[in-house]
């Protein structure tokens, strides 16, 4: 059950090959860092979900999918990652059908959780066994969880991944990443750190923080990556309004994003935030029922350095 989300920029400031002496963002690297660990404190699985990058300028993986691994890592703790990347010209159905895998994907059953600690994923991306993302792989517009490179996303040593494989089924039971660290609660038969009763009893069913790793638009001032462009202001007013609104069912506001009007806005995380706004209104299971509950807006933090809308929230589910 998805009981956390938490929505961080894709900005390479954040990542330590960037970072002087000076901070370029003050106190953002400090925000984000902040609100992941709240999020993932009580996680025993995280989905990563990121955007492809626009134009790949070499064969690292997507900045999107680095910013979050070096944030997990900064929390030390250890859980599950499993890294999500939506093409970032996906259309809306196909990020809403990506949404509802995530939030209704099977839960890992209790002594199968294969954990990878947070602080082993941040390098990954230098060995090989990384996830693949933009400039690894080509990645269909339609593509749903778990498709790419060949029917499957690739992840711990490029292992073949079926086309037909649901969320978090990889390498033996648990999505791998660059190191896999089995959970030594699976071999005492103790529960996974975090594991709760799922609804009816049964299987226990481990929390899980969604992280969201998205930018508004990079056209905001004249100054800005893309120029200023003044239409940029009342799409990121969308976005904020929807994250902020999330207790009153505000999240369905980002189905409105236009594809091609975000496109042209150098809106780099309207994919992922349709995936997540599909998340939102998933079913958990077969009997119906939104896949949150009430939503608390822990924090949501608003800038737009060097004109690109950033956004550092936590939502936390109430009921």
């Amino acid at each position: 059950m998805i009981t956390d989300v938490v929505i961080v920029p894709a900005a390479p400031l954040l990542l330590p090959e960037y970072q002087g002496r000076v901070p370029a963002a003050p106190g953002l690297l400090e925000s984000c860092v902040a609100a992941v660990r709240d999020a993932v404190a009580t996680a025993a699985h995280v989905v990563v979900v990121h955007a492809t990058d626009r134009e790949p300028r070499s064969t690292r993986p997507a900045v999107g999918l680095r910013v979050a691994d070096h944030l997990l890592a900064s929390t030390h703790l250890g859980f599950e990652v499993e890294h999500v990347a939506v093409p970032w010209d996906a259309p809306t159905a196909d990020c809403v059908d990506l949404g509802r895998a995530v939030a209704t994907g099977p839960s890992v059953p209790a002594g199968r959780v294969r954990r990878t600690s947070a602080e082993d994923a941040v390098d990954h991306h230098a060995r090989r066994g990384g996830f693949t993302s933009a400039g690894d792989a080509e990645v269909p517009a339609s593509a749903s969880v778990g498709e790419a490179k060949g029917g499957g996303f690739a992840s711990a040593g490029d292992a073949e991944v079926p086309a037909s494989a649901s969320v978090g089924e990889a390498k033996g039971g648990g999505f791998a990443s660059a190191r896999d660290v089995m959970d030594p609660a699976a071999a005492s038969g103790a529960e996974p750190h975090g594991a709760t009763a799922a609804s009816g009893g049964g299987a226990k069913t481990p929390p899980t923080t969604m992280l969201v790793v998205a930018d508004g638009s990079a056209r905001r001032t004249e100054k800005a990556p893309g120029h200023l462009d003044p239409r940029s202001h009342e799409v990121d007013d969308v976005i904020v309004a929807a994250l902020r609104g999330a207790a009153d069912g505000g999240l369905d506001g980002l189905l409105t994003l236009d594809t091609n009007l975000c496109a042209d806005l150098l809106v780099a995380g309207r994919a992922p935030l349709q995936v997540l706004a599909g998340a939102a209104g998933a079913p958990v299971n077969a009997t119906g029922g939104p896949a949150y509950g009430a939503f608390e807006v822990v924090t949501c933090e608003v800038s737009d350095p060097f004109g690109v809308l950033y956004v550092v929230a936590h939502l936390a589910r109430t009921g």
